[in-house]
């Protein structure tokens, strides 16, 4: 990379899809929860997590790369 690929403190709402997987950092919480989805498509509607953090920790981000992963999952 160049640059900040991050120029706002808004999550994912200013980068381009087809960069998200080379600037998502995926954590263990990551992960797990896209690993869950993969071994079963209705996990969230069965489960509740807590995403909590200092500002900058990635909550945003990680919503929206949520977001959009269950949209490529159809």
């Amino acid at each position: 990379m160049k640059s900040n690929p991050f120029l706002r403190k808004d999550g994912l709402s200013s980068i381009d899809e087809d960069l998200y997987e080379m600037v998502v950092v995926k954590t263990s919480p990551f992960n797990r929860v896209l690993g869950a989805l993969k071994r079963n498509e209705e996990y969230l509607f069965y489960t509740s997590f807590l995403l909590i953090g200092n500002f900058g920790f990635g909550k945003t981000t990680f919503m929206d790369y949520l977001s959009y992963y269950l949209i490529q999952q159809d």
